[in-house]
């Protein structure tokens, strides 16, 4: 039996969903990577199609299950969501569930006193 160690860190990399146009139903996603954009994705939900533009290299050698059409399906999966719920600014949207995961987190605490 050997015992080993696991170090977690983060990798650098982000997605981030600067637009959103409702009306149109299109969202951006930028996927980032030590602050720099690597790849922008334009997810239509009208047409299905998705438009891209970058390089995927990167990304790709950070996490071996995880594949251009795994990455192309999450940002698909956020734009319905963020267009079937009229969410028009998703960082407002995600501090939000911050908010409220750090007011749940809090009340767990208390009711543990």
């Amino acid at each position: 039996m050997s015992i080993g160690q696991t170090e977690f860190k983060p990798m650098g990399m982000k997605i981030v969903y600067p637009w959103v146009d409702l009306e149109n139903e299109l969202v951006e996603a930028r996927i980032e990577l030590d602050g720099n954009i690597k790849v922008k994705v334009i997810t239509d939900l009208k047409t299905g199609e998705q438009k891209q533009k970058g390089n995927w290299d990167d990304i790709l050698c950070l996490s071996p299950t995880m594949n251009e059409d795994t990455y192309l399906k999450m940002c698909k999966d956020w734009a319905i969501l963020f267009i079937e719920n009229g969410i028009s600014n998703p960082k407002q949207y995600f501090e939000g569930l911050r908010a409220n995961e750090k007011k749940s987190n809090q009340i767990e605490k208390e009711d543990k006193r």
